[in-house]
């Protein structure tokens, strides 16, 4: 009985091992991102953004106009509590951050073509609005 007990317990605890390496394996770390009230920050993608998603509405998202690739970002209220971004776009590649806060970020102009996607999920464009819903 201790030996069916013992072997038991070896199985359930490589099971979740396994489990466990799965998920981090399969996790997908975004990218940090500052903006503050008073600067705008403008995120240049290498294709055409197709869906724009904020994690609050204490961040203002618009795509500059008169092209589809570039994201504008701008914190709507001081200090908020951290919050995500997730682009996709037209290369079916997703773009995800975690935004924070802060009065002198790092940099004002992010080129994403240099920087690369995180994953590039299988998408079918045709659900996916060109005008994105912010």
């Amino acid at each position: 009985m201790k030996k069916i007990i013992i072997v038991l317990f070896v199985l359930i605890s490589t099971i979740i091992k396994a489990q466990n390496n799965f998920m981090k394996a399969a996790s997908i770390e975004p990218h940090k991102l500052e903006v503050t009230a008073n600067k705008t920050i403008n995120l240049v993608f290498p294709s055409t953004i197709l869906s724009i998603d904020r994690g609050s509405q204490d961040i203002m998202v618009q795509k500059a106009t008169g092209v589809g690739n570039i994201l504008r970002v701008k914190a709507d209220v001081k200090d908020f509590e951290e919050t995500s971004l997730s682009i996709i776009t037209s290369d079916g590649k997703l773009y995800s951050f975690i935004v924070n806060y802060s009065e002198s970020p790092a940099y004002l102009n992010l080129d994403l073509g240099k920087l690369g996607a995180i994953v590039q999920p299988q998408l079918n464009n045709n659900n996916l609005s060109e005008n994105a819903a912010v």
